[in-house]
């Protein structure tokens, strides 16, 4: 059900282009184009549901969705990213999801995201665990994030994150990375752990300044450094 018609089409499969203060709970959804896609939808709670198999995207709140609570669902083998909110979204709680083994990342902030947060979120399987992407002043904390590409990246001009308390475990390639023109960012209180030096590293590229990383622990299979 669904399929890719443009800009504003209600062909995605499950769709909400109205409806604030919309449940979505106990439910199985699988098999459709978009698990779930909303346009500037409010005050919904999506909890408690299985999402799987899609087309492209697992849950893929856009354009102007505010005040969404996105809890207890498992959200594994989409054809895209898990749970991606994007474009203007604000106001976004991520929390006690299990979110694996889908196409491209787990869990997506994207393209002027704000004031949102994810956590206490289990990630594993992913290209990217947590990937901030030209979004601004949210929170992610208290995340286990393991066997993915990367644990954790903010790039894209973003700003203003917080990254506190996860754990990032068995990277492929860097537990953090911040990159293209990423400022004012702060990793801080991080639990990495690594049996490679690939899993253990953080880094930061020449064009992003003035991010903080402090606290955070580096684990490795020899104990702590």
């Amino acid at each position: 059900m669904g399929f890719e018609a443009g800009k504003h089409k209600a062909d995605s499969g499950l769709s909400f282009y109205g409806g604030d203060g919309s449940i979505l709970r106990n439910d199985n959804i699988h098999h459709v184009y978009f698990g779930l896609y909303t346009f500037g939808v409010g005050h919904m709670i999506i909890e408690n549901n299985i999402i799987r198999n899609s087309g492209h995207y697992g849950l893929d709140p856009h354009t102007g969705t505010h005040d969404m609570i996105i809890r207890n669902n498992a959200v594994f083998d989409n054809n895209g990213s898990g749970i991606i909110c994007s474009l203007n979204c604000y106001n976004i709680l991520i929390e006690n999801n299990k979110v694996h083994d889908n196409a491209e990342n787990g869990i997506d902030f994207s393209r002027n995201m704000t004031k949102s947060i994810a956590r206490n979120n289990i990630i594993y399987n992913e290209p990217t665990g947590i990937f901030v992407s030209q979004s601004h002043n949210n929170q992610i904390f208290n995340n286990t994030i393991s066997k993915s590409g990367i644990g954790s990246e903010v790039g894209s001009g973003s700003s203003n994150n917080k990254i506190v308390g996860n754990t990032i475990s068995n990277s492929i390639t860097e537990a953090i990375l911040i990159d293209t023109d990423s400022s004012v960012n702060t990793f801080t209180s991080n639990k990495i752990v690594s049996s490679t030096p690939q899993g253990l590293k953080i880094i930061q590229d020449s064009t992003s300044k003035n991010n903080a990383l402090a606290n955070n622990q580096i684990v490795t299979s020899r104990g702590i450094s």
